[in-house]
């Protein structure tokens, strides 16, 4: 009876002892699996994080673009319609975008149709360009004396051009981009007055100077 209470004593305390080490072993798992939990959850909020804050610095630069064309628009105005000889317009620092002036963007054509004998005069014909500020998805264009912006696959007017219809009249400023130069970083444009002002219609007989205006043919 000895032997065996000490031996069954000695298998409770093996036992014993192989619990705690079950337990040492569950407690040494569960810290390793809370600590990959931590930082798979740290990952994934710096993640998110960062992108919703390129998100957020892309929409201001966007929405800095559109101010700075705004008042690029207006000054423009000024120095193409002889209001003064040079204007100068910070366009600010850009994020993940670039400023760019093409001559070539754009076409404005003005025709008088049947204006006698199902004949058509052909008024002004030229190229508007353009100055514009450019993202992987998103365009905010000067162009024609508007300002416009184009987003996911679509276009929206942002300032309208300066013209004027009243009765049978239409008076339509033209202010045409003349520069093919680009700016990234901390931009800024300066405006220049390229030749005279020139009236396009009505003009005088000796004005007409490339098939256009009045008198017509």
């Amino acid at each position: 009876d000895g032997r065996f209470a000490g031996d069954a004593g000695a298998r409770r305390a093996g036992r014993g002892g192989t619990g705690m080490t079950d337990r040492a072993v569950s407690s040494t798992i569960g810290l390793v699996l809370l600590l990959a939990l931590t930082v798979v959850g740290a990952g994934v909020v710096v993640g998110i994080g960062a992108t919703a804050l390129d998100d957020v610095q892309r929409q201001t630069s966007v929405d800095r673009a559109e101010h700075a064309m705004t008042l690029l628009d207006a000054r423009t105005a000024v120095v193409g319609l002889g209001e003064g000889a040079t204007q100068t317009v910070r366009l600010g620092r850009t994020t993940g975008g670039d400023y760019v002036a093409d001559a070539d963007t754009g076409w404005l054509r003005i025709e008088h149709t049947n204006y006698t004998a199902g004949e058509t005069e052909t008024i002004y014909n030229a190229s508007l360009g353009s100055v514009s500020y450019r993202t992987d998805d998103t365009t905010v264009a000067y162009q024609g004396g508007g300002v416009w912006r184009q987003q996911g696959g679509g276009t929206t007017m942002v300032s309208p051009p300066a013209f004027h219809y009243r009765g049978t009249t239409l008076t339509l400023p033209v202010l045409r981009v003349r520069s093919d130069d680009a700016a990234s970083g901390s931009a800024t444009a300066t405006i220049r007055r390229d030749g005279a002002l020139t009236r396009i219609y009505p003009t005088r007989v000796g004005d007409d100077t490339d098939g256009t205006g009045a008198p017509y043919d």
